[in-house]
């Protein structure tokens, strides 16, 4: 279990979305992790509106230095993945009037 915040308001403090979600890690190789995740989260539009975000996706992490000891504070690693996301926007006063649309990143 984790809690989320989002910062997709524009640089606006008002419209953080706050939501919770999962993940977990699997030890795949000595050097190599996998993460899987997923988050709800939701926010307001000021007074006009809502907005929900679904994110769902996953990570490798790659550890280029052969310390199997795990005795280091800071272990460096390269990490990539991808990630898909849900976001549904609607009208406070009207929800039947909303827009919503699907979207994918890697990283």
């Amino acid at each position: 279990m984790r809690t989320t915040i989002s910062t997709f308001n524009h640089g606006s403090w008002q419209g953080t979305s706050v939501g919770a979600g999962g993940q977990f890690r699997l030890q795949v190789h000595d050097r190599i992790n996998m993460e899987f995740f997923a988050d709800y989260l939701t926010s307001q539009i000021g007074k006009t509106g809502n907005r929900q975000d679904a994110h769902i996706g996953w990570s490798v992490m790659y550890y280029p230095l052969k310390d199997k000891t795990f005795t280091k504070f800071l272990k460096p690693y390269l990490v990539m993945g991808h990630c898909f996301d849900y976001t549904k926007v609607a009208e406070s006063i009207n929800p039947e009037n909303s827009k919503d649309r699907w979207s994918s990143a890697i990283q």
